[in-house]
């Protein structure tokens, strides 16, 4: 039987369990252009899931937004993605965007889904099955009940800046966070959010796999001892962020929510005040 309460599975844990009828393998590496490079090997049955140009809101002007619940449904019925399977979400880096797309199903009230820790190098390390063409499954009809307070928007984190309601941590690394590194995408200003917090994600993913959960305790619990506190977690387009989401929940932290726009939007919103250093 499969497991519905784990957030983070093992490579052997899923080597046990890839033949398993109710089992779905997205591979969910970020493709930032069009010419759709992808890993050269696969996770044997894995199927592609593209968030930046193909599961997103095209029409929003930034990357990797969210789809509204119809959008998602449909693109999961056309991956063939039913809603009794449970699924296992891996990235050609390690754990880099495939905690996005779990959030994504978090978000979109299907909680069946877990993150392979360490990602297609570690089971490449180990010598698993892998293969060099995605599955493909007959059309299903996966319905999706989007979770508005797990995804906020701009105004939201203004409000909470306001009422200091919420704790804001930056996934950035800490050069771009102080504005010492300069922005690569065209138009963003450098600096943070005022009031949030830096908590470079590589800090909790220091190779291919995270840290282990006393481990991730012990570096949230210097920040935000409160389990009960709520979260926010912004980056530069919404994917490292979902990184942080991925520890916190391992931790325990209940009442967490990603900024989708981040600082893509953020930065280059001249009305948004910013800080520095």
């Amino acid at each position: 039987m499969l497991v519905n309460d784990c957030n983070l599975v093992s490579s052997d844990w899923l080597l046990e369990h890839l033949n398993n009828e109710n089992l779905v393998v997205l591979n969910g590496s970020q493709i930032k252009d069009s010419e759709k490079t992808l890993p050269r090997s696969v996770i044997k049955g894995s199927l592609h899931f593209d968030f930046s140009n193909v599961i997103c809101d095209l029409s929003s002007g930034l990357p990797n937004t969210m789809p509204n619940a119809d959008k998602f449904s449909k693109e999961l019925s056309a991956l063939g993605i039913k809603m009794t399977d449970f699924i296992v979400v891996y990235d050609d880096k390690g754990i880099y965007s495939a905690p996005r797309v779990w959030w994504m199903f978090k978000a979109m009230g299907f909680d069946k889904v877990a993150v392979l820790d360490g990602g297609l190098p570690r089971w490449l390390e180990l010598g698993y099955p892998c293969v060099q063409q995605f599955e493909q499954k007959t059309k299903s009809n996966f319905q999706a009940t989007y979770q508005d307070h797990l995804i906020c928007d701009k105004n939201s984190v203004l409000e909470s800046i306001a009422s200091k309601s919420s704790f804001i941590l930056d996934a950035r690394s800490n050069s771009r966070f102080t504005g010492t590194e300069s922005e690569t995408r065209a138009g963003l200003r450098s600096g943070h959010i005022p009031a949030s917090i830096n908590l470079h994600f590589r800090s909790l993913v220091p190779k291919f796999e995270m840290l282990p959960q006393k481990d991730l305790l012990q570096v949230f619990n210097k920040i935000i001892p409160d389990l009960n506190e709520p979260i926010t977690f912004t980056c530069g387009s919404g994917v490292t962020a979902c990184i942080l989401a991925l520890a916190a929940t391992i931790c325990g932290y209940k009442n967490i929510c990603v900024y989708d726009g981040s600082w893509t939007e953020w930065g280059a919103d001249e009305s948004l005040d910013i800080e520095v250093g």
